[in-house]
C-alpha cells in the first residue's frame, strides 16, 4: 500500500508547506509595510528638523542685514548668513523629495492616498511596538518550531516519503497465506464430512515474488535517495546560515543601541556648544558668525545622527521580527484554509 498511500501523504506535505509559504508571503508584505512606515517616519522627523533649522538661519541672515545696513557686522558676516540660509534651503527640499518619494511608495502599496488612512502611522509606529526576543530565544524559536525550520523538515519528510515509495518498486512482494484441504479427494461428500474435525489438513506459508529487474526503477530509486542526501545537507547549511545571521542581527542591535546612548549625549553637547557659541557672539565676544554657524551645522549633524540610528535600530528590529514570526499573531486571524488550496 505503500504506493497507493504515496500521492495522498505527498498532498498532505504539500498542503502543510503552501500555508506556510502563504503566512510568510503575508509576512513579507507586513515587513515591506512597515518598511515603508519607518522611512516615511523617518523623512518626516528629518524634513520637520530641517524646516526649523531653515527657519533659524532665515532669521539669522534677517538679523544680520540688518546689523550689516548699521555697520554693526561685515560684509563677510553677511555672506555666511546668506550661504547658510540657502545650504539649510537645499537640504530641506531634498528631503522634501525625498518625503513626497516615500509617501507616493506607501499610496502604491495601499491602494489610495495617505490622507484617508483612519490613523496616522507616525503616531502609532514606535521602537516599542515593533516586537522582538532575545538573541537565545531567537535562536531557540528558529532551530525548533520556526517557520523556516518547518519548511525544511517537511521538505525533508517529503523527500523521504519519495524514497520509500521508489525503493517499494524494487523490493520483493512479500504475502502470507493460509489454506485448508479435506483429507482425500477421492471421498464422497458425505464420508467427507464426516472427516471434518479429524483428518483436515492446513497449510500455512510465505509467498515471496522477486520482480523482474527495472533498470529505470532503479534509477528513479537512486535518484530520489540522493536527492534526500543533498537535502539533508543543504538545510543543515542553511539552518547554520540562519543562526548565524540571527547573530548578527543582534550584535548589530547592541552596537546601535550602545552608539545611541553616544550619539544622544554628543547631540547634547553640541547643542550646548551651539548656545554658547551664540551667546558669545551676541555679547561681541566672538568675532565672527563663522563659528556660530559651524557650532549649529554640528549639532545639526548630531540630531540627524541620532534620528538616523535610532531608525536603523528599527529596521533591524522589524528584520528579526520577520525572522521571528512575530508578526503572524496579527496575520494568522485572517488565514483559513480554504485559502490554500
Amino acid at each position: 500500500g505503500v504506493i497507493d498511500r504515496y500521492p495522498i501523504q505527498a498532498a498532505q506535505f504539500g498542503k502543510k508547506m503552501a500555508k506556510i509559504k502563504y503566512e510568510e508571503e503575508l509576512e513579507s508584505l507586513t515587513l515591506v509595510w512597515i518598511e515603508s512606515f519607518l522611512n516615511w517616519q523617518l523623512s518626516e522627523v528629518k524634513t520637520t528638523i530641517l524646516e526649523q533649522q531653515l527657519q533659524m538661519a532665515t532669521k539669522q541672515k534677517d538679523v544680520t542685514t540688518r546689523q550689516y545696513e548699521r555697520g554693526a557686522a561685515e560684509k563677510s558676516e553677511l555672506v555666511l548668513a546668506q550661504q547658510n540660509e540657502v545650504s539649510k534651503q537645499m537640504l530641506y527640499l531634498r528631503e522634501k523629495v525625498s518625503l513626497e518619494n516615500e509617501i507616493q511608495k506607501i499610496e502604491t502599496i495601499i491602494g489610495h492616498n495617505i490622507s484617508d488612512l483612519s490613523v496616522d502611522p507616525k503616531q502609532i509606529l514606535n521602537d516599542s511596538l515593533i516586537p522582538t526576543r532575545s538573541r537565545k530565544s531567537s535562536l531557540s524559536y528558529q532551530l525548533s518550531s520556526g517557520n523556516i525550520n518547518r519548511m525544511f523538515t517537511l521538505s525533508e519528510q517529503l523527500q523521504a516519503l519519495t524514497v520509500s515509495a521508489n525503493q517499494n518498486q524494487i523490493e520483493p512482494d512479500v504475502s502470507v497465506f493460509l489454506t485448508n484441504t479435506l483429507s482425500s479427494s477421492d471421498s464422497s461428500f458425505m464420508d467427507s464430512l464426516g472427516q471434518v474435525g479429524r483428518d483436515l489438513a492446513i497449510q500455512a506459508g510465505v509467498s515471496v515474488s522477486l520482480p523482474l529487474e527495472n533498470t529505470l526503477a532503479i534509477s528513479n530509486y537512486k535518484t530520489a535517495l540522493l536527492t534526500y542526501n543533498a537535502l539533508l545537507k543543504s538545510n543543515e547549511n542553511n539552518r547554520l546560515v540562519l543562526a548565524d545571521n540571527i547573530t548578527i542581527l543582534y550584535q548589530q542591535l547592541e552596537s546601535l543601541s550602545a552608539l545611541i546612548v553616544h550619539a544622544n549625549e554628543l547631540e547634547k553637547l553640541a547643542n550646548e556648544t551651539a548656545v554658547i557659541e551664540q551667546e558669545k557672539h551676541r555679547q561681541g565676544r566672538t568675532a565672527s558668525l563663522f563659528f556660530v554657524l559651524d557650532t549649529q551645522n554640528k549639532a545639526l549633524s548630531a540630531q540627524l545622527q541620532v534620528k538616523e540610528l535610532q531608525f536603523q535600530k528599527m529596521h533591524i528590529e522589524n528584520q528579526l521580527a520577520g525572522l521571528n514570526d512575530d508578526y503572524l499573531s496579527y496575520i494568522k486571524p485572517f488565514i483559513k484554509d480554504s485559502y490554500v488550496k
